[in-house]
Protein backbone atom coordinates (compact mmCIF):
# COMPACT_ATOMS: atom_id res chain seq x y z
CA UNK A 1 0.00 0.00 0.00
CA UNK A 2 1.54 3.44 -0.96
CA UNK A 3 1.19 6.36 1.60
CA UNK A 4 0.32 9.70 0.32
CA UNK A 5 1.85 12.49 2.69
CA UNK A 6 0.42 16.21 1.56
CA UNK A 7 1.55 19.39 2.87
CA UNK A 8 -0.35 22.60 2.67
CA UNK A 9 1.64 25.96 3.75
CA UNK A 10 0.98 28.86 4.25
CA UNK A 11 3.78 31.61 4.78
CA UNK A 12 3.21 34.99 6.38
CA UNK A 13 5.42 37.09 7.28
CA UNK A 14 5.62 40.72 9.71
CA UNK A 15 8.10 43.24 9.80
CA UNK A 16 9.93 43.83 12.78
CA UNK A 17 11.57 47.37 14.42
CA UNK A 18 11.73 48.54 17.91
CA UNK A 19 8.38 49.94 18.06
CA UNK A 20 6.74 46.57 18.45
CA UNK A 21 7.48 43.80 20.96
CA UNK A 22 8.08 40.51 19.97
CA UNK A 23 4.48 39.58 20.66
CA UNK A 24 2.99 42.39 18.68
CA UNK A 25 5.08 41.21 15.17
CA UNK A 26 3.73 37.34 15.94
CA UNK A 27 0.36 38.78 15.79
CA UNK A 28 0.60 40.81 12.71
CA UNK A 29 1.97 37.56 11.28
CA UNK A 30 -0.77 35.17 12.39
CA UNK A 31 -3.10 37.40 11.49
CA UNK A 32 -1.82 37.99 7.85
CA UNK A 33 -2.32 34.20 7.90
CA UNK A 34 -5.71 34.29 8.97
CA UNK A 35 -5.80 36.84 5.04
CA UNK A 36 -3.98 33.71 2.85
CA UNK A 37 -4.71 30.63 1.29
CA UNK A 38 -2.89 27.54 0.85
CA UNK A 39 0.07 28.18 -1.16
CA UNK A 40 0.02 31.79 -1.02
CA UNK A 41 2.73 34.40 1.00
CA UNK A 42 1.25 36.89 2.79
CA UNK A 43 3.06 40.23 3.90
CA UNK A 44 1.85 42.22 7.23
CA UNK A 45 1.87 45.78 5.76
CA UNK A 46 0.18 49.21 6.36
CA UNK A 47 -2.37 48.10 3.78
CA UNK A 48 -3.50 44.73 5.41
CA UNK A 49 -3.42 47.03 8.89
CA UNK A 50 -6.12 49.45 7.26
CA UNK A 51 -8.12 46.39 5.95
CA UNK A 52 -8.58 44.81 9.09
CA UNK A 53 -9.25 47.86 10.95
CA UNK A 54 -11.69 48.87 8.73
CA UNK A 55 -13.66 45.60 9.36
CA UNK A 56 -12.89 45.52 12.84
CA UNK A 57 -14.67 49.25 12.84
CA UNK A 58 -17.83 47.43 11.08
CA UNK A 59 -17.93 44.88 13.07
CA UNK A 60 -18.23 47.55 16.08
CA UNK A 61 -20.93 49.12 14.23
CA UNK A 62 -22.98 46.80 12.60
CA UNK A 63 -25.38 45.62 15.57
CA UNK A 64 -26.54 49.52 16.23
CA UNK A 65 -26.76 50.15 12.26
CA UNK A 66 -29.31 47.34 12.03
CA UNK A 67 -30.93 49.10 15.22
CA UNK A 68 -30.66 52.42 13.73
CA UNK A 69 -32.31 51.30 10.66
CA UNK A 70 -29.54 52.53 8.67
CA UNK A 71 -29.59 49.28 5.90
CA UNK A 72 -32.03 50.42 2.88
CA UNK A 73 -33.50 48.01 0.16
CA UNK A 74 -32.93 49.29 -3.14
CA UNK A 75 -35.27 47.29 -5.65
CA UNK A 76 -33.26 46.79 -9.15
CA UNK A 77 -36.24 45.59 -11.49
CA UNK A 78 -36.46 42.33 -13.70
CA UNK A 79 -37.39 42.68 -17.17
CA UNK A 80 -38.72 40.10 -19.00
CA UNK A 81 -37.57 40.80 -22.61
CA UNK A 82 -40.36 38.73 -24.34
CA UNK A 83 -43.36 40.69 -22.34
CA UNK A 84 -41.40 43.87 -22.56
CA UNK A 85 -42.64 44.58 -19.09
CA UNK A 86 -41.11 44.07 -15.77
CA UNK A 87 -41.49 40.89 -14.07
CA UNK A 88 -40.44 41.48 -10.15
CA UNK A 89 -37.24 42.93 -8.79
CA UNK A 90 -34.70 42.16 -7.06
CA UNK A 91 -33.79 43.65 -3.46
CA UNK A 92 -30.49 45.01 -2.99
CA UNK A 93 -29.16 46.25 0.37
CA UNK A 94 -27.31 49.70 1.28
CA UNK A 95 -25.66 50.86 4.46
CA UNK A 96 -25.90 54.43 4.95
CA UNK A 97 -24.14 54.86 8.01
CA UNK A 98 -25.06 57.83 10.34
CA UNK A 99 -21.31 57.95 11.06
CA UNK A 100 -19.22 56.60 7.88
CA UNK A 101 -21.96 57.56 5.05
CA UNK A 102 -22.82 55.38 2.66
CA UNK A 103 -20.87 51.98 2.82
CA UNK A 104 -20.06 50.38 -0.38
CA UNK A 105 -21.63 46.99 -0.92
CA UNK A 106 -18.34 45.45 -1.49
CA UNK A 107 -16.97 46.68 1.89
CA UNK A 108 -19.25 45.18 4.31
CA UNK A 109 -21.22 42.11 2.46
CA UNK A 110 -18.46 40.02 2.39
CA UNK A 111 -18.05 40.44 6.48
CA UNK A 112 -21.41 39.69 6.85
CA UNK A 113 -21.43 36.79 5.41
CA UNK A 114 -18.03 35.31 6.71
CA UNK A 115 -19.09 36.28 10.26
CA UNK A 116 -22.47 35.37 9.36
CA UNK A 117 -24.36 38.96 10.39
CA UNK A 118 -25.86 38.87 6.67
CA UNK A 119 -28.85 36.43 8.21
CA UNK A 120 -29.72 39.22 10.58
CA UNK A 121 -29.66 42.15 7.49
CA UNK A 122 -31.88 39.69 5.85
CA UNK A 123 -34.40 39.38 8.10
CA UNK A 124 -34.39 42.84 8.87
CA UNK A 125 -34.72 43.66 4.51
CA UNK A 126 -37.76 40.96 4.58
CA UNK A 127 -39.82 42.67 7.60
CA UNK A 128 -39.37 45.96 5.73
CA UNK A 129 -42.47 46.33 2.92
CA UNK A 130 -41.18 47.55 -0.17
CA UNK A 131 -42.11 50.87 -2.08
CA UNK A 132 -44.75 49.87 -3.92
CA UNK A 133 -47.45 47.26 -4.29
CA UNK A 134 -46.24 43.87 -5.14
CA UNK A 135 -47.63 42.54 -8.17
CA UNK A 136 -47.67 39.19 -10.07
CA UNK A 137 -46.81 38.81 -13.98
Amino acid sequence: MDAKIVVHMKACISGYDESLDVQQAIGRAVTSCQQVSVGEVKVFDEKLEDFLTTEHDIENRMIDALKNNEFKAWYQAKYDIKTRGIIGAEALVRWISLELGFMPPGKFIPLFEQNEFVIHVDYYILEKKPPYPARTP
